[in-house]
């Protein structure tokens, strides 16, 4: 094998008795990815249209733990508490084709509890108390308005 001028610290992959640079194996790969572009690019569409639903599992655990640090395990427990239902109108999350979502303070940050969607877009229009005053004020000029007429 022929060295490549590149420091100790940097061999770190070891192919069979020889150890490899870091920088030369990457060097290596992206000319591979710049030479057959379509090549890579139909082996990544291959594997998402195999891998779909690990994808999507992935993405999902990745969202929950970063936005509200709940890890897949936390979720579940959650879920389980609530009885696998939306915190507010009850129904199981078996009616629905997604998973319940992950409602918080946004505030604070705390999480409250898992709500359907249409409870989770309702009580973020609640929560909008500039929102909430203003449908009031808009009800009761409509109840004003058919009383007159």
């Amino acid at each position: 094998m022929q060295k490549c001028g590149h420091s100790v610290s940097e061999r770190l992959y070891k192919d069979g008795n020889y150890f490899k640079c870091r920088i030369c194996v990457k060097t290596r790969s992206l000319k591979y990815r710049l030479n057959n572009s379509q090549a890579v690019k139909d082996g990544q569409r291959r594997y998402r249209e195999t891998n779909r639903d690990k994808i999507l599992k992935s993405m999902w655990k990745w969202q929950i733990k970063h936005k509200f640090g709940l890890t897949e395990t936390q979720y579940i427990a959650l879920l389980d508490s609530q009885k696998a239902c939306c915190a507010i109108c009850l129904k199981p999350q078996s009616c629905f084709k997604q998973r319940l979502a992950v409602d918080h303070d946004h505030k604070t940050g705390i999480v409250r509890g898992l709500l359907c969607g249409l409870c989770n877009r309702q009580l973020g229009f609640i929560e909008k108390t500039d929102w909430l005053l203003s449908a009031q004020i808009y009800l009761k000029k409509d109840l004003y308005a058919t009383a007159i007429n």
